[in-house]
């Protein structure tokens, strides 16, 4: 995946329809849950990679810290890392949320909470499914350690 990737709503729908299930119209299945067109959320971290050890907030769009809007959860259903490095071993992927949006920082997120941990195998892009909610107000993050990645996630407002 590249970051430009992950500009473009239509081809981002066309991936999920393809990968993640059906596009039907104004509605499209993604691992069993549909949604609204309108509903789905492409986020990307907010640079080309993120080094070892920082925290970044997701974006959506390209440039703008993703805050859940008032009265929504987002669900994290879906999220995608590819290696950008090749001199690194076992890379921890985290993802949480916080009070405040972050972008490649050390510091840890105002109002931190952490949803998930994944250990990626060096060289290995990897697509995960998952259910993660990030509550209305926050900002969802990702963090690595142990390498240089890019980080992509699809979401459903309900």
């Amino acid at each position: 995946f590249t970051h430009a990737s992950m500009l473009s709503l239509g081809i981002v729908l066309l991936v999920v329809a393809i990968i993640f299930g059906d596009y039907q119209g104004s509605r499209v299945s993604i691992g069993g849950t549909t949604a609204a067109v309108s509903d789905i959320v492409t986020l990307t971290n907010s640079t080309e990679t993120i080094a070892s050890g920082l925290y970044d907030s997701f974006r959506s769009p390209s440039g703008t810290p993703y805050q859940v809007p008032a009265g929504k959860t987002l669900y994290i259903v879906t999220w995608a890392g590819a290696p950008r490095d090749s001199t690194y071993t076992d890379t921890l992927l985290t993802i949480g949320y916080g009070s405040a949006a972050t972008s490649t920082s050390v510091t840890i997120p105002a109002g931190n909470v952490q949803l998930t941990a994944l250990t990626a195998i060096p060289n290995i892009s990897a697509r995960h499914p998952t259910w993660l909610a990030i509550p209305t107000g926050r900002y969802p993050w990702v963090r690595v350690v142990g390498g240089t990645w890019n980080i992509e996630a699809i979401g459903i407002l309900r």
